[in-house]
């Protein structure tokens, strides 16, 4: 596991999520659950900020160089970010998120 010494807290610098006035920060609960899970593997130290950071940078850059019809949303963004750290850093396997995604879609595991 990784320890960080970080001194910001994560809500300091990460993107803001762009919305318009009045929309809620959430658009479906799948997304504040993504939020909550990234906070708290960073909390118990699975992995460094800045990398999850410059993670969520890079799959922005990639969604903004997209046609608009085709840009994924910032959450799926995120989702993309997280999977590839966790990977990256050996905590996961592609396979393991795969198979998980797979048993919630189907209803096989509730996501709580």
């Amino acid at each position: 596991m990784v320890q960080s010494n970080l001194q910001i807290k994560p809500d300091e610098i990460l993107p803001e999520p762009r919305r318009t006035e009045n929309e809620p920060v959430f658009n479906s609960p799948w997304e504040a659950r993504i939020f909550a899970m990234t906070i708290n593997l960073y909390d118990k130290k699975f992995f460094d900020w800045e990398d999850f950071r410059q993670g969520l940078i890079a799959e922005i850059a990639v969604a903004d160089s997209l046609p608009e019809n085709e840009r994924p949303t910032y959450y799926e963004s995120w989702l993309a970010a997280l999977e590839k750290l966790l990977i990256k850093d050996g905590i996961l396997t592609k396979e393991q998120i795969d198979e998980r995604t797979k048993e919630l879609k189907e209803g096989i595991r509730k996501s709580c």
